[in-house]
């Protein structure tokens, strides 16, 4: 079983919100185990992209067939069809609704 979540830097956890998590393309990583110093480094690596009024969140997911943990940089899109179009545009296999905790695929591959 897969698992994950979505933290916003001055937020905090967004589960529960009236959105949509949608991966950005090229700032994700993949990490066997997660530790410390896999989370301080995607910080670091990102610090500007997570500061400011519109900053991202960050994304976090067990892939339940490699058991690789990834991270990404993610935007909180309110609009289900503009989350879509924006996962298609950025690659990505699927969307996350983080009000009803469901994977929504985007019917594109996902290119990383």
């Amino acid at each position: 079983m897969g698992g994950g979540a979505t933290v916003h830097p001055t937020q905090g956890n967004q589960a529960g919100v009236d959105a949509f998590a949608v991966g950005q393309q090229g700032f994700g990583q993949e990490s066997h185990r997660l530790t410390n110093q896999d989370i301080l480094g995607f910080l670091a690596k990102n610090r500007k992209k997570l500061k400011g009024p519109n900053s991202n969140a960050i994304g976090t997911y067990l892939d339940p067939q490699t058991q690789q943990w990834l991270f990404d940089l993610v935007q909180l899109i309110p609009s289900y069809n503009d989350a879509l179009l924006a996962g298609q545009r950025n690659n990505q296999d699927s969307i996350y609704d983080l009000n009803d905790e469901r994977v929504i695929p985007t019917k594109g591959p996902n290119r990383r």
